[in-house]
């Protein structure tokens, strides 16, 4: 089961999320982060993590994808932590001669 909420500020609207982000959960937050900004480009982006207790590979894939979309995300538990840490660590490319 999971919570999708959005609360609005003059500079940032935040996602808060509550529960396990499951594979079945991915199409409804998908949905939900597009109608929430569609036209919203000004304030910032959060996804509050701080309720979640579980994020499987779809999951992570998600929000990895809205990473790069331009949302910060915030977590406090170890394990959520370290899912953030993986999907927004800087990527090194290889260089080939």
């Amino acid at each position: 089961m999971m919570k999708i909420t959005a609360e609005h500020s003059a500079q940032t609207v935040t996602v808060k999320l509550e529960g396990a982000l499951t594979q079945e959960w991915v199409r409804e937050l998908l949905l939900f982060w597009h109608e929430t900004f569609v036209f919203e480009r000004e304030r910032t982006r959060r996804i509050d993590l701080r309720e979640v207790t579980f994020v499987d590979e779809a999951g992570k894939a998600l929000l990895a994808l809205l990473h790069r979309d331009g949302a910060e995300l915030l977590a406090t538990d170890l394990l959520i932590k370290t899912i953030v840490a993986e999907i927004t660590r800087p990527h090194l490319l290889e260089h080939r001669n």
